[in-house]
């Protein structure tokens, strides 16, 4: 059975990404923390995560021994990266 709500009662949102985002140059990295940041947007469609938080998040699965000031610097390169040609 499936709810639209957490456990401590906060409502579920489901994420939409429009299909425009398919057509950015965006590097698999800057895609990902994309992604993050929108499922921890709230409500307000704001998200306030430090870079190491996302780094743990985004790449650690990736880069499973990697030091955590590593994956900060991914997420911080990726959250800043202009797209190629820019």
């Amino acid at each position: 059975m499936t709810t639209d709500s957490f456990s401590d009662n906060r409502r579920k949102r489901h994420i939409y990404m429009d299909s425009k985002l398919d057509d950015l140059p965006l590097t698999m990295e800057a895609y990902r923390v994309y992604c993050h940041l929108c499922r921890r947007a709230g409500c307000d469609n704001n998200a306030f995560p430090s870079y190491k938080s996302i780094g743990e998040s985004c790449f650690r699965g990736s880069f499973p021994n990697s030091p955590t000031d590593t994956l900060r610097r991914k997420a911080i390169a990726a959250a800043s990266a202009s797209p190629p040609g820019h």
